[in-house]
């Protein structure tokens, strides 16, 4: 049977097809159905059981919400201080690992809403960081309208940075086109890795928020 799909199902499906890696239960849950995890839980093995999503259990670091960015820059200001951010990206991910279980989506969601799903996690030992890259989605939603629709992703991204710099995500309105912000999502960063995305972004003449 077809499984007739909502506006809340649309947005889960299609975030996960255009904009971000993965979700995890406690996410979804919190952003899709203010933290009740059983409906969503029942919801998602729902688009398990139509192969709209696929499922699996995940051991990691897991941030949580992130208030705001630890970085703003735009073309023009002064450079931020990246000592102290290094600090604290080190800092925030040395938390103890948790268990979840995370969702990702299967090729005929790419199909559907044209991203470049394949139906499979590229890179597993990335995952922390893609979940990671939600919230860093999340926190932007909040902070801006129609990000949804402007947000492009590291993979849709890729083919039109070839050889060059490639960031979490941009905001704009096509992969191609001059972002008008320039998002990254803090891993383990030192401050000369720091110092090299600023350059980047400095030469391109592009703001910037590392989260």
């Amino acid at each position: 049977m077809r499984m007739r799909l909502t506006e809340r199902d649309l947005g889960i499906l299609r975030a996960l097809s255009l904009c971000v890696r993965v979700l995890s239960l406690e996410q979804v849950a919190r952003v899709w159905w203010s933290s009740d995890a059983d409906a969503a839980r029942w919801r998602l093995r729902a688009f398990v059981d139509q192969d709209l999503l696929l499922a699996r259990r995940f051991l990691g670091v897991q941030l949580g919400p992130l208030p705001s960015p630890l970085a703003v820059w735009q073309p023009g200001v002064m450079r931020p201080d990246f000592g102290p951010i290094a600090w604290t990206l080190e800092t925030r991910w040395s938390a103890a690992p948790q268990r979840t279980v995370i969702y990702y989506a299967a090729r005929r969601v790419s199909q559907l809403f044209g991203g470049v799903r394949t139906g499979r996690i590229a890179r597993p030992f990335q995952v922390a960081h893609d979940l990671a890259v939600a919230e860093m989605f999340f926190a932007v939603c909040r902070r801006r309208i129609e990000v949804d629709r402007l947000w492009v992703d590291e993979d849709r991204l890729a083919p039109f940075r070839r050889g060059e710099k490639l960031p979490d995500a941009i905001l704009a309105p096509a992969p191609y086109a001059l972002p008008s912000l320039v998002l990254e999502l803090g891993g383990r960063y030192g401050k000369r890795r720091l110092q090299a995305f600023h350059r980047d972004c400095d030469i391109r003449g592009l703001a910037y928020e590392i989260w």
